[in-house]
């Protein structure tokens, strides 16, 4: 339920690349391993109660999910009876959803999905943000310090890298009111879930932003393959749900 958009950095237009991959999805030559990155982690036992946990939010029978990707939280809301919109800036995945569950209702947003979807909810609906910040994001390794650096650059290298603590601002700023925030904490011990594709694009990041020699990022990269093989390996975040509700018009 989040949408992350990437920044490029450096002063030569030929050398700028995006730290991250998510944003632009439909023009992105990695689109189809993304799709099948989200698909895969769908079932994680950690998105499917995060998911659980933001349906627990809803009231009011309406609600809307920013950033739906392919569909599957607003396809869950609609058998639970909730009259439920997927926005997402994406046409890819906005025509994935509706050729999956086509009895649902998809928009794509040009430009501002909270303001699109401020038009879609019906008095008194609910919007629920579930957004990382990526600032928070933990990864065990002999060499923290390294390690605090390269997260950091890696959130850099994201517009929305830091969306979770900005949610509450965001919301007011479109006119929800009733606004809440929870944390969920995020957490995988092996890398074969998230860490196989977060890993290396903080390595990425490392070296596009400068922070760390490539020897230094290799020597890292190498420390937290040896202790994911000792099953020592951790890698969390936190993702802030942001709730409100649309206002009753006057």
């Amino acid at each position: 339920m989040s949408d992350y958009a990437h920044r490029t950095n450096g002063t030569d237009p030929s050398m700028r690349r995006p730290a991250f991959e998510y944003e632009h999805v439909s023009v992105s030559r990695s689109a189809a391993s993304i799709v099948a990155r989200m698909d895969r982690s769908e079932w994680l036992a950690s998105h499917v109660e995060l998911r659980e946990r933001t349906y627990r939010a809803i009231v009011g029978g309406f609600g809307a999910d920013i950033g739906c990707g392919r569909g599957l939280a607003v396809a869950e809301l609609v058998e639970r009876g909730v009259e439920a919109v997927g926005v997402d800036n994406s046409q890819l995945m906005t025509r994935a959803a509706r050729r999956r569950f086509p009895s649902c209702t998809f928009v794509t947003a040009s430009a501002d999905a909270l303001a699109e979807a401020r038009r879609v909810i019906a008095p008194g609906g609910t919007i629920i943000l579930a957004d990382p910040d990526l600032d928070t994001a933990v990864v065990t390794s002999n060499d923290p310090h390294l390690t605090t650096r390269i997260v950091t650059a890696f959130t850099d290298g994201l517009s929305n890298g830091r969306a979770g603590s900005r949610g509450p601002g965001l919301l007011a700023q479109a006119g929800f009111s009733d606004i809440t925030v929870n944390a969920v904490a995020m957490a995988y011990a092996d890398m074969a879930t998230v860490g196989s594709h977060l890993v290396p694009q903080m390595a990425k990041a490392a070296l596009d932003y400068g922070v760390a020699s490539r020897r230094q990022v290799i020597t890292w990269m190498e420390d937290l393959h040896r202790l994911n093989e000792a099953n020592q390996f951790l890698i969390a975040y936190t993702v802030f749900l942001t709730t409100a509700t649309t206002p009753h018009r006057r």
